[in-house]
């Protein structure tokens, strides 16, 4: 009697899932393909986050209807084999090409686009223009230039003092610095230090030198000495590094100390004559 009760259960419980709970669940996904859409997708609600940095255009050169030409020189006369760096200008931008000299220091650019143009010449690693050629060049013009470039070899020697004018009979602080110099192959001029350099302070004006002369470089190729200007005026002075090379010092002219202002002395207020008693006082001369 017992296993018909249980069997009868059995039944009842397979009939209700087979009712309910197959029924139900959603039917299996489509394995067909979705239908192509058209419809554009609208982003203008997204936020985008900003990127560093700004646009950059290629700004051309050419080809166009004007030509630069010219020469380029050094103390010694042309120079061959100078490089020539020709730049055109668009605001912020530039487009650049470089030329080299012939034997005879010649140097040539055609069918370029008019516009600004700076110009620059060097030869490494002892001549450069350190002061570039600026211009307007028309649409369809020829434009000549000639170059001259300058010697950056050996030492070079810079100074500075403070008090800046220096001023009589008050003490002054005096740097000097010596570097070896030299052109890149940009024709940057770099200047290396030069330490342990012995330097002396000659010269024919009217100073009196407070601290060692002569005086040893640091690290960084720089001397310092402590000095007095005794008269007013431009007074001459030269460093001398090593043994023999002299370098005449930029100064300012000595200046005399201002004037002292007067000082006066305060004076107590008269007495009163309403009141009845009153003090005297001495002042101060």
């Amino acid at each position: 009697m017992a296993a018909l009760v249980l069997l009868g259960a059995v039944v009842g419980l397979s009939a209700a899932c087979t009712s309910k709970g197959i029924d139900t669940l959603p039917p299996p996904p489509t394995t067909q393909p979705r239908p192509p859409t058209t419809t554009v997708v609208d982003y203008s609600g997204v936020d985008l986050k900003p990127v560093t940095g700004k646009t950059t255009t290629t700004v051309l050169v050419g080809p166009g209807r004007a030509a630069l030409k010219g020469m380029v020189v050094g103390p010694d006369g042309p120079v061959a084999g100078a490089t020539v760096l020709v730049e055109r200008l668009v605001g912020e931008g530039s487009g650049a090409l470089q030329v080299a000299t012939a034997a005879d220091g010649t140097w040539a650019v055609a069918n370029v686009l008019g516009g600004r143009f700076r110009i620059r010449s060097w030869r490494p690693s002892d001549l450069a223009l350190t002061k570039p050629e600026v211009f307007f060049l028309n649409d369809g013009d020829t434009k000549q230039l000639q170059l001259q470039l300058s010697r950056y070899t050996g030492l070079a020697v810079t100074s500075a003092i403070a008090a800046n004018p220096p001023v009589v009979d008050e003490p002054a602080n005096l740097v000097v610095q010596v570097v070896q110099q030299s052109v890149d192959g940009q024709g940057i001029v770099r200047g290396t230090p030069v330490s342990t350099a012995r330097v002396e302070l000659f010269g024919g004006g009217d100073w009196r030198v407070t601290s060692p002369n002569p005086a040893l470089t640091d690290g960084q190729g720089r001397a310092r000495w402590q000095l007095t200007c005794r008269s007013a005026g431009r007074q001459q002075l030269a460093a001398v590094v090593g043994d023999n090379q002299q370098f005449p010092l930029d100064i300012a002219p000595c200046v005399e100390p201002p004037p002292e202002e007067p000082t006066t002395t305060p004076t107590s207020a008269p007495p009163d004559s309403s009141s009845s008693s009153s003090t005297s006082s001495t002042v101060k001369r």
